[in-house]
């Protein structure tokens, strides 16, 4: 048996397929500083990805920011 076969549960089967952890919390620090919005041409794509995220539990939404 080949080593991918053996191990096939270690393997991504979909670009959502990433697994999850929760042993490391990330946060953007902005100091003092709001972040910055700015308008883009990719925001209707950029939406759409963050969408496909959150349904797949790739990301969740900051406390309060719903």
């Amino acid at each position: 048996m080949t080593f991918i076969k053996r191990n096939a549960d270690m393997f991504s089967r979909s670009e959502f397929d990433l697994g999850l952890t929760d042993m490391v919390e990330h946060t953007i620090d902005t100091g003092m500083n709001r972040p910055v919005k700015q308008a883009t041409a990719q925001l209707p794509m950029i939406d759409q990805h963050v969408d496909e995220m959150l349904r797949h539990k790739i990301i969740e939404p900051m406390p309060g920011s719903e």
